[in-house]
């Protein structure tokens, strides 16, 4: 295997070109480095006589004028209206107060209602969702007033 790896890299060096240089080769690199310098040189003549032209005097002026033209003020619009809220709220003490009336009635079966009916469904849920909508509505409420709070200290 090694043998085989050495007969192709000296076929590989055998294939490469002589490795001597040109007979001008050290001339020809100092004509192409004197050609890079006298360039250079001309380019630096010619940025050393032009003047460095600057913008104009009240260029800082007039760009600030257009960013506070264009500077529109942040209007707060909250996710959840202030009627959804209401909403909300007024669903949850409709809530509670069925709770109440369904613990602290003692009617007989015989007279049930639509309202008891409703609230004995109710019971039927899991209380763990009930508890993840009420905790749900509970972190709405805060996240709703923290941002009005927010809001209201921003603005002075």
């Amino acid at each position: 295997m090694k043998a085989d790896k050495k007969d192709r890299f000296r076929k590989i060096i055998k294939l490469a070109a002589d490795e001597n240089p040109a007979v001008d080769f050290t001339a020809s690199v100092m004509k192409t480095i004197e050609a890079d310098l006298q360039r250079e040189t001309a380019l630096k003549a010619l940025l050393q006589q032009e003047e460095a032209v600057g913008p104009a005097f009240n260029f800082t002026a007039n760009v600030m004028a257009q960013i506070a033209a264009d500077k529109h003020a942040a209007v707060y619009k909250p996710i959840i209206t202030r009627k959804a809220w209401y909403g909300i709220a007024a669903m949850m003490v409709v809530f509670f107060l069925l709770l109440f009336v369904a613990n602290s009635s003692t009617q007989n079966t015989a007279h049930k209602n639509r309202i008891v009916d409703a609230i004995n469904y109710t019971h039927s849920i899991p209380p763990i969702y009930l508890m993840a909508l009420v905790i749900v509505v509970i972190l709405l409420l805060a996240d709703y007033l923290l941002t009005r709070l927010k809001g209201k200290t921003q603005a002075v």
